[in-house]
């Protein structure tokens, strides 16, 4: 598993990747983060098989793979994403972000995929991979939303 150091080396020299590891840094100081039951299991995303086994036995509904599949060939995206939407359990939401234009224009793209076979929900864009900046709806936001609404209430001191 990675550890701090190789988190680190992935976030760059810039002032704008030294505040985003000090917030990690302070979230991770945080008690109750720090006593926060949590178990790792390493998984081989390409074993599709031992990964729709896993989830099904762990009862796992949701994923999220952010900036994981750009850089497989797209039957391999297509393999894994096919394997988990049909091994999750309902609702059965898969969540992939990937950058935009696989690295060749700034910012991330988020589809939804709730259904094995469906084509990808187009949910939103966002400027910037840290979600820092702006979001834009896309093509079936607003349907996704119908069905399943969403509520965002800022925490006190956000404005």
């Amino acid at each position: 598993m990675p550890d701090m150091s190789w988190v680190l080396s992935c976030y760059g020299d810039s002032s704008y990747y030294t505040q985003l590891h000090e917030d990690l840094d302070i979230a991770l100081r945080d008690p109750t983060v720090a006593s926060a039951p949590v178990s790792y299991a390493e998984l081989d995303l390409l074993d599709t098989a031992k990964l729709a086994l896993f989830i099904q036995e762990n009862e796992i509904n949701s994923a999220n793979l952010s900036y994981v599949l750009y850089e497989l060939q797209p039957h391999l995206r297509r393999l894994i994403i096919d394997r988990l939407t049909g091994a999750l359990a309902a609702p059965a939401l898969l969540i992939v972000t990937e950058p935009v234009q696989e690295l060749g224009q700034a910012g991330c793209q988020v589809n939804l995929y709730t259904a094995l076979g469906q084509p990808p929900i187009a949910f939103c864009q966002v400027s910037d991979g840290h979600f820092n900046d702006h979001i834009s709806a896309l093509a079936d936001y607003n349907s996704f939303v119908q069905k399943f609404p969403i509520s965002y209430r800022p925490r006190i001191g956000e404005q």
